[in-house]
């Protein structure tokens, strides 16, 4: 089994590494944790955080270290990468559909506690007959929409109607539902909340139609980094998913107005033109710096501005102190979209003290089958 982080033999300054390079600030980042964890347990609420934001093994420790009773995933690959390296309780917050994925979701059940998303009773089928095949029992959630319009089963009736008729399949195990009130989040303070709680009531009145119908509902999921104290004290809800809460990134930042979470992570480039006075060019491009929901930033470099990312390319506007950037020069770049971005490195250097003194494997890259 691969290490998912190795100790650096000495440690380094961050001007001895190659770039581009993926940086995680360790005291940032478990400030994150600490400071989400004590809030949910201030407000008497659980996280099962998401994967697929950070897609790093070291950082999951760390969220179950502080009380995180599950990790979820958004893809099959993912929960597997992880039951590989000891985690359990994962759940996959998201239709598996085809034979494949069913064959490998019922062994994955065979030795670990694996919840699943469905809305559709087809597809229960074929998963409850792989877990009979693989001699397993498969969770699952009835997932519902509240709004997003994606996936999910209408909520109310038809969700119930749903989660009775799935959960009558031997090899599956009814434990609840799970919604995500996406649409809100980049709504104001004061729309949010109100299509927050409008969206999240959908959920929990499902949740509520489901026991009065019989049906044992131990898990009401929803929410995320967006919206994640509407979703913590909305009455009925179980269990959180956030995730990009533990790196921040300016989407949510700054685009989704959650300022309780500080920048953990960055990525490192070198300057390697300087073609005019007003005009820099690093070595991250498309393929360092994810351009899904508009461009990263300079970290402490507020004259400089990231005008464009061609394919190995960063096209920087430079003015005042930033002209006196030079051939060589070393920049970090807060990451616009944070899990596009990690999710285009093979490893990352987690620093402290502004030297790097871990390397890390990024766990889930590439695992979205």
């Amino acid at each position: 089994m691969t290490p998912s982080a190795t100790p650096l033999p000495v440690p380094l300054p961050l001007e001895h590494l190659d770039t581009p390079a993926v940086l995680i600030d360790l005291d940032v980042l478990e400030g994150n944790l600490l400071r989400m964890a004590t809030a949910l347990s201030q407000m008497g609420s659980a996280i099962r955080p998401h994967f697929k934001s950070h897609r790093f093994a070291e950082i999951c420790r760390r969220q179950v270290a502080l009380g995180a009773h599950g990790i979820t995933c958004a893809k099959l690959g993912e929960a597997e990468a992880l039951a590989e390296l000891g985690f359990d309780h994962l759940l996959v917050a998201n239709e598996v559909v085809g034979p494949v994925k069913w064959q490998r979701l019922a062994q994955l059940a065979r030795h670990h506690d694996v919840l699943v998303g469905i809305d559709c009773f087809e597809v229960a089928e074929a998963t409850a007959a792989a877990a009979r095949e693989a001699g397993s029992e498969i969770g699952f959630l009835t997932d519902v929409n509240i709004g997003m319009d994606r996936c999910g089963v209408a909520p109310g009736q038809t969700a119930v109607e749903l989660a009775a008729r799935c959960s009558e399949l031997r090899g599956l195990r009814f434990q609840g539902v799970m919604g995500y009130e996406g649409q809100v989040v980049m709504l104001s303070t004061a729309e949010k909340v109100a299509a927050g709680r409008e969206a999240l009531s959908k959920l929990t009145d499902t949740a509520d139609r489901c026991r009065a119908a019989g049906l044992p509902v131990r898990i009401v999921s929803a929410g995320g980094t967006g919206c994640w104290d509407i979703t913590a004290t909305q009455p009925g809800i179980t269990e959180l998913q956030c995730g990009t809460y533990s790196l921040m990134d300016l989407l949510f930042r700054e685009g989704a107005g959650v300022h309780d979470f500080d920048y953990a992570c960055t990525v490192l480039g070198t300057v390697i033109s300087r073609p005019h006075t007003d005009r820099a060019v690093t070595d991250v491009g498309k393929k360092g710096l994810h351009p899904s929901f508009g461009m990263s930033r300079p970290l402490d470099l507020p004259e400089a501005e990231l005008l464009a990312l061609n394919s190995e390319h960063g096209i920087l506007k430079v003015e005042g102190e930033a002209r006196r950037l030079k051939v060589g020069d070393m920049i970090r770049f807060i990451p616009s979209y944070l899990e596009g971005t990690i999710n285009l490195y093979d490893r990352a250097f987690a620093i402290r003290n502004g030297v790097a003194i871990e390397e890390w494997n990024v766990t889930g890259r590439g695992r979205s089958q």
